[in-house]
């Protein structure tokens, strides 16, 4: 057993012991097996999925520095060398609060096409609100054992400057500047050997930054890059990946309550709502309603996770 699945067990088992909950009651609150628990414990299964954290974080009450704690047990940090040989940890993925709906099939079909070996850059795009940035990070969760040296997030949304994202990159991986030589070059020379995958999100704030990633893929053999982006980044390369929002009942059309529940953006809307308001329930009476809601708001997680939420 590796240090780091001992430390994702340990970690696990003292705040399952904090909660005073057995094995099987904290399996039952988590929705996960019995079996599944004392696997996780004992150090049987290296590399949790993300949803599965979430869940077991749910379970347990965790406050947000315990859900970091348990995360960073579950997604270990890799020791990359910096200049001056301290190890200097890769930015995690964030640690989705609720579980990713609707999306099943363009989480499997994106997974295999990241997982690719012949479609290293990736840009998923997508309108404001889609949940480009949800499906990247579950896309990251699901592939983070098959990259060798892990997978590194990098949120790009603050900036307005496309100079500055080879330095985001950097510091996400924990590279630092050497003097007398281009950051791009010291970066391309740490990612080189890596296995990695990098996830760049909201890559549309700094557009002329695209030339500098089809750099570092052109000279990083084994990185491959998963970009979200409202727009195509027009590099070599590149594969598009849409995302559409989420499916709609039909306007104009009866469907009975148990059809309309499954389309993914009502089904959405009935668990956030649950999630902030415990009582709801879909009826023959709000069905409708709800679905025109669904329906004004194009179908978009963001914008139906909001109007989920109002009183």
């Amino acid at each position: 057993m590796s240090g780091d699945t001992a430390a994702f067990s340990a970690v696990l088992r003292q705040l399952r012991t904090s909660a005073a909950l057995s094995q099987e009651a904290l399996a039952e609150r988590a929705g996960l097996s019995p079996r599944g628990i004392s696997d996780l414990e004992r150090g049987v299964r290296r590399a949790p999925h993300l949803t599965t954290v979430r869940l077991l974080a749910d379970a347990l009450a965790l406050n947000p520095a315990e859900r970091q704690l348990l995360l960073a047990a579950a997604r270990p940090a890799r020791l990359p060398e910096t200049q001056n040989g301290t190890p200097a940890d890769y930015a995690p993925l964030p640690l989705p609060l609720t579980a990713l709906l609707g999306r099943e099939q363009e989480l499997a079909d994106l997974s295999a096409l990241v997982g690719n070996a012949d479609a290293r850059l990736v840009t998923l795009t997508g309108a404001g609100g889609s949940g480009k940035t949800r499906l990247a990070v579950e896309v990251g969760a699901r592939l983070w054992g098959e990259f060798g040296d892990g997978v590194v997030f990098t949120d790009l949304a603050p900036l307005t400057d496309a100079a500055l994202v080879p330095s985001t990159i950097a510091h996400a991986v924990g590279v630092r500047e050497r003097p007398g030589e281009r950051l791009l070059d010291t970066l391309s020379h740490f990612l080189a050997p890596k296995h990695l995958l990098l996830i760049t999100d909201n890559v549309e704030q700094v557009l002329d930054a695209a030339t500098d990633i089809a750099a570092l893929l052109a000279v990083c053999p084994h990185l491959s890059v998963l970009a979200t982006s409202r727009e195509v980044l027009r590099v070599r390369g590149e594969r598009v990946f849409p995302l559409s929002p989420l499916p709609l009942p039909p306007s104009g059309q009866q469907t009975g309550l148990d059809e309309t529940a499954r389309f993914p953006a009502v089904a959405l809307f009935i668990e956030r709502a649950t999630a902030n308001h415990p009582d709801f329930v879909l009826t023959t009476d709000n069905a409708p309603a709800v679905a025109a809601i669904c329906r004004r708001l194009d179908g978009l997680p963001l914008a139906i996770e909001l109007a989920a939420a109002l009183d």
